[in-house]
């Protein structure tokens, strides 16, 4: 049973993780095309 317990929350921490960095991803990419587009 903890073992279970324990490898369900890791996999949650994990995919949040991915999630925050998606979302890191995004914003960057949109400010970097907005940057452009005032450049442009």
């Amino acid at each position: 049973m903890a073992v279970c317990a324990d490898d369900g929350s890791g996999k949650k921490h994990v995919s949040n993780n991915r999630d925050d960095v998606a979302a890191l991803i995004i914003n960057f990419f949109s400010l970097l095309h907005s940057f452009l587009s005032k450049n442009a």
